[in-house]
């Protein structure tokens, strides 16, 4: 996936544009805009931390700067920006990746739940013993899928037969050394 938020998301990734949802969303808004929505769903939805920065904030609040710095028009309730962000997980994420994303989104929503709950009412305080419970297997589970994935990621950058990848190479896959 190539990334540059200045410029034309269409014209970076053009094989992935192809797909029907993001085709529908680049004939339901004008091209500047249907880029700048491809750009907000990879940065709502993409968790490359070395490709989107953003990944490492709650939802929530990467919900709020994309709307507040960089564009106020993107909803997630509209239909073509859903078909978009469907496509776009399903063609640049891997099962790896996706199941991250997902673990992750659902943690991130468990947490947050989990500190809204005050202990006084004694229906948040049976909800508190219950997720108290649980809370243990959804880590356990997360921290599964988060080694699968970072093994998922390494091993995309290895060489076969154990060589070294030039300067170059090295350069374009993002690996310092």
């Amino acid at each position: 996936m190539n990334v540059d938020i200045n410029s034309s998301f269409k014209e970076l990734n053009p094989i992935m544009c192809t797909s029907p949802g993001i085709l529908e969303l680049y004939s339901h808004y004008d091209k500047e805009l249907a880029d700048k929505m491809m750009w907000s769903i990879f940065m709502y939805d993409y968790p490359h931390k070395k490709l989107n920065p953003k990944s490492e904030l709650p939802k929530d609040i990467r919900l709020d700067e994309i709307i507040k710095i960089y564009n106020n028009k993107f909803d997630l309730k509209d239909e073509a920006v859903d078909a978009a962000r469907h496509a776009f997980l399903h063609y640049c994420m891997s099962f790896e990746e996706k199941m991250y994303a997902i673990q992750k989104r659902k943690l991130e929503e468990g947490t947050m739940l989990f500190d809204k709950l005050n202990l006084e009412e004694d229906n948040d305080f049976d909800k508190y013993m219950k997720m108290s419970d649980k809370l243990g297997k959804v880590w356990d589970n997360f921290e599964k899928i988060k080694k699968q994935y970072l093994t998922k990621e390494q091993e995309s950058t290895q060489v076969e037969g154990g060589e070294e990848l030039s300067g170059s190479e090295k350069r374009r896959v993002g690996m310092k050394r």
